[in-house]
């Protein structure tokens, strides 16, 4: 759950930049508090983003300000005091700590190669333990379990995907329990973020593919190409088809959150989940020249008459996107569409 969330800022209007920015500063203040400054290196947009669909239910939060590291003369950033950004906090170095866990495991000449990442790796190995403690037993017992699936060769890709929605779901749980949120509420929080881990697990094969086979590091769509005898291209759109069903699964859980105060997030979202395909159509064209996930499809219950999808329009299931200039209700709260040909 690192990496593939950062949103697109210009695509947001002022008050989502102002909320996301007030919890990734106050992520960030909490890190410098119980670690160091380096440690702030392991600032993720992830765990921000459950930070954010919390925000609303933090009852006995402070408003402050903190010195912000990053900006000249250390100048003042908005934040805000409360528990859930120590335990977020903890639960980012920990998902660094599995990452560069993950490097070595992969690539140990990675982190050779990169003294600061390596000497990193030591110092958070040090810390997994304690922090891992201090969580509850499911989330310990599925962290563990990651952590073997990191450590053992493993080529079951459906494990890696359940998993990762697992752990996901897990530090939403963890993270709401610091919080005044209805037990219904933060279950309907759990498992958008463990339907969105499930998504980010097949994304990252995909995206990643090219520069895989450059470093020569594991890559599934590589090894079930190599295993079934058949292209790239065939597994590609076999987790393709896979990443497009959850994706579609997620927005209709966004749709049907009525809650007033997860309406920031859930927008948010929705942006960043139509970002991902666009990033995921330029790495077909990228691999393939022509993108096998597109075609001209014509959506009945659509505005437009006819759209060219870019990023798996082959399965007809994203009549959100809009045309060119967003001249319809479809492109309401996303901004332009991907590829269009209007038709309005």
């Amino acid at each position: 759950m690192v990496g593939n969330l950062k949103p697109d800022f210009q695509k947001l209007d002022h008050q989502f930049k102002s909320d996301f920015m007030r919890n990734y500063c106050s992520l960030c203040a909490a890190i410098r508090s119980r670690y160091n400054l380096v440690s702030t290196l392991t600032l993720n947009y992830d765990i921000t983003f459950i930070l954010l669909s919390l925000q609303n239910y933090l009852d006995d939060a402070v408003n402050s300000q903190t010195r912000c590291p990053a900006r000249y003369f250390a100048l003042k950033q908005n934040k805000i005091e409360h528990s859930i950004f120590n335990k977020a906090a903890d639960i980012s170095m920990l998902l660094i700590s599995l990452k560069l866990l993950d490097y070595r495991c992969d690539d140990e000449g990675f982190l050779l190669g990169n003294p600061l990442l390596n000497i990193t790796e030591y110092v958070l190995s040090d810390k997994r333990e304690r922090i891992i403690n201090s969580l509850s037993p499911k989330t310990q017992l599925i962290i563990r379990e990651y952590i073997e699936l990191i450590k053992t060769p493993n080529t079951n890709f459906e494990k890696t995907k359940t998993l990762s929605g697992d752990l996901a779901e897990q530090i939403c749980y963890e993270l709401g329990l610091t919080t005044s949120i209805p037990l219904y509420e933060l279950e309907k929080l759990c498992k958008i973020f463990k339907l969105l881990g499930m998504t980010l697990s097949c994304l990252d094969p995909m995206l990643d593919l090219s520069t895989d086979l450059r470093k020569h590091k594991f890559n599934i769509i590589d090894y079930n190409a190599f295993l079934n005898k058949t292209s790239y291209d065939i597994e590609f759109k076999e987790i393709g088809e896979q990443y497009i069903e959850l994706h579609n699964s997620l927005l209709k859980l966004l749709e049907n959150n009525d809650s007033k105060k997860s309406r920031p997030y859930v927008n948010m979202l929705k942006v960043i989940l139509i970002d991902n395909l666009n990033k995921l159509s330029n790495q077909t064209k990228l691999l393939f020249n022509d993108n096998p996930f597109v075609q001209e499809e014509k959506f009945n219950s659509h505005t437009c008459s006819t759209q060219k999808i870019a990023g798996f329009g082959l399965l007809g299931l994203l009549p959100l996107f809009s045309c060119d200039g967003g001249c319809c209700s479809c492109a309401s709260g996303i901004g332009q569409g991907v590829v269009g040909s209007g038709g309005c």
